[in-house]
């Protein structure tokens, strides 16, 4: 009888820790994909921040040419889908919608 029960306490004693493993293994999947989409989130925030940093507001301000405003507003836009694409690929690549 003092067998079994000490199996039993054992076997309890094991579960917990199974239990406990697995919580902590579901627990370090969640950092490490959370970790993952911010580390390709940074990557759509460098764009933006280089996209800004190409363009000069005062200068822009103070074009008198249109067609090369109209250049430089392409630019910028042609850049911004870039993004916007990228941005896509992330959400896509994690599921989501």
């Amino acid at each position: 009888m003092k067998k079994t029960k000490q199996k039993v306490v054992y076997q309890m004693a094991e579960n917990d820790n199974t239990v406990k493993r697995y919580r902590k293994q579901i627990e370090d999947g969640k950092t490490f994909a959370i970790s993952k989409f911010a580390k390709d989130l940074l990557e759509i925030h460098d764009n933006i921040g280089l996209a800004l940093s190409h363009v000069d507001m005062e200068k822009v301000k103070e074009m008198e040419d249109i067609e090369l405003l109209k250049t430089q507003f392409e630019n910028f836009v042609n850049g911004q889908k870039m993004t916007s694409e990228v941005m896509n690929k992330v959400l896509s690549r994690f599921d989501v919608v």
